[in-house]
């Protein structure tokens, strides 16, 4: 897990949009079976190093939230949430990293249901943050 992912996870905690969820948990990857709706998933989509010194780096990373829910119309409305909460926050420093910017870019519903962590059928809407950290 990288620096940001635990700087996104813990901005997610202060944030009221967690409370929302079926659990207050931003799941890395794949939420656990049996999770029920609605719930959030964040995945490291890329995090390309843009500048490097030998002082530091600059990484570029591009993050993926994504919300299941049994109900279409759920899932959009708290990916829309996701993504207020997220554009141009403030997060929280790591061990690893320092978030210098972070800005959320469109709300996107896959058209196809998927399954979800529950074993039925899931919606899924999800919203991709990029965050420009300082190593």
């Amino acid at each position: 897990m990288t620096g940001t992912v635990e700087s996104i996870q813990a901005f997610w905690a202060g944030t009221s949009v967690s409370g929302s969820f079926s659990t207050s948990n931003l799941w890395l990857g794949v939420a656990p079976r049996g999770t029920d709706y609605p719930y959030a998933v964040l995945v490291e989509v890329s995090a390309p190093v843009r500048e490097q010194t030998t002082d530091y780096q600059v990484v570029d990373g591009l993050y993926q939230i994504s919300v299941f829910s049994d109900d279409m119309d759920q899932a959009r409305s708290l990916a829309l949430q996701v993504n207020r909460a997220f554009n141009k926050a403030t997060l929280p420093d790591s061990t690893v990293d320092k978030p210098m910017r972070c800005l959320a870019g469109e709300v996107r519903t896959d058209p196809r249901t998927s399954m979800g962590a529950g074993g039925t059928d899931a919606w899924h809407c999800y919203t991709e943050i990029e965050v420009l950290s300082q190593r």
